[in-house]
């Protein structure tokens, strides 16, 4: 038995190679048939449609992404010289203003240098004062006066590094992060208005401008060249339930690759009236790229194309309609303005099924 199925497809190589030509015909026969069926079959299909009319309406062009939601501004505060916290003045979720004192360090030694500082300018404006009488030389009076100039700088120093002992916020905003307490050693990293996670842990307070905010969004390289500078956005967030209204920004230059496709950074900025939007949180925004008011519309899947261009199929009968080639102006993923070809009023066809298009297929 299984010596006989072994010759099995020996023989039937045989009979093939002996019967070549009754082969080969017999396969195009058996091709033709199957062809036929299946295009008899999609003729066969009923050809279903609906009618829309052809109205005015406005109509938007929009590129929708998402991004996370962070502060328009934000003050890092910082120290410039090591020393121990001594008072801390607020707490988390405060209100502050630019200006207020947020947090002191030990001002003892900066306190002496600057009464030392203040002492040695008054000696250096007598000294130069003494030296503008008719007995001193030229030379003399320009020794006096650079010698009061160092001392004014050495005291304005002194004056300023005193000042800095205590840290006041830069900005009106929320204290949003506190990273001493009163006793702990400041590290030497004065202020900065960095975005970044690094930035916030290495300052001593962040305060944070939690009403006027922004959505930081990437858009590819095929739709970043309709996205200008003042153009409308809506931001929508999910949780809390809420749409706001916002403005593109910032545009980056320079792109990122991600999947062998370009990347740009893009900011929205918007205005909160309340505190539930907080930073860190995802919203979809929806930029309006171009708004045409009182046009004429035509749903997309009215439209088709051959190799003149682009038509439509106008209803000139209950059951009669005659092809119409059209021009366009902008478009949506769901509908076209229509500048020629169509008037208002009028009804234009929509197959439902698609194996019937007499086109090669949509436009939009």
């Amino acid at each position: 038995m299984i010596r006989k199925l072994k010759s099995f497809p020996s023989k039937l190589f045989n009979f093939i190679k002996k019967h070549k030509r009754k082969f080969i015909a017999l396969m195009l026969l058996l091709a033709v048939g199957i062809y036929i069926l299946f295009s008899n079959r999609n003729v066969t299909l009923p050809e279903t449609y609906m009618i829309q009319q052809i109205q005015r309406g406005n109509l938007i062009k929009s590129t929708t992404s998402s991004g996370s939601i962070s502060s328009q501004k934000i003050f890092n505060g910082g120290f410039k010289t090591q020393s121990e916290v001594t008072e801390v003045y607020v707490k988390l979720g405060d209100q502050v203003k630019a200006g207020q004192p947020l947090m002191k360090v030990d001002d003892t030694q900066l306190s002496i240098t600057y009464r030392q500082k203040e002492l040695a300018l008054r000696q250096a404006q007598t000294a130069r004062d003494q030296k503008y009488n008719f007995w001193s030389t030229d030379i003399e009076k320009i020794e006096a006066d650079i010698a009061l100039d160092q001392a004014r700088m050495e005291f304005d120093k002194a004056k300023k590094d005193l000042e800095n002992a205590v840290l006041r916020s830069e900005i009106d905003g929320t204290v949003v992060q506190i990273n001493l307490e009163v006793g702990d050693v400041t590290s030497i990293t004065g202020s900065n208005t960095k975005d970044t996670l690094e930035a916030r842990n290495a300052a001593a307070v962040v305060v944070m401008d939690t009403t006027n905010l922004k959505v930081n969004l990437q858009i590819s390289e095929a739709e970043v060249s309709d996205v200008k500078v003042g153009q409308k956005a809506m931001i929508t967030f999910e949780t809390p339930s809420l749409t706001l209204e916002g403005k593109v920004s910032k545009i980056d230059l320079l792109s990122t690759l991600q999947n062998n496709v370009s990347f740009y950074n893009v900011a929205v900025n918007f205005k909160q009236d309340s505190n539930e939007i907080k930073v860190g949180m995802i919203g979809d925004v929806n930029i309006i790229l171009e708004e045409k008011e009182n046009v004429l519309i035509a749903p997309n899947n009215a439209i088709q194309f051959d190799i003149l261009g682009e038509y439509v199929e106008v209803q000139v009968e209950e059951d009669q309609f005659e092809k119409r080639y059209i021009k366009k102006g902008i478009s949506n993923e769901v509908e076209s303005e229509i500048t020629e070809g169509v008037n208002e009023g009028e009804f234009v066809k929509i197959y439902l099924n698609t194996n019937v298009f007499p086109g090669i297929g949509f436009g939009g």
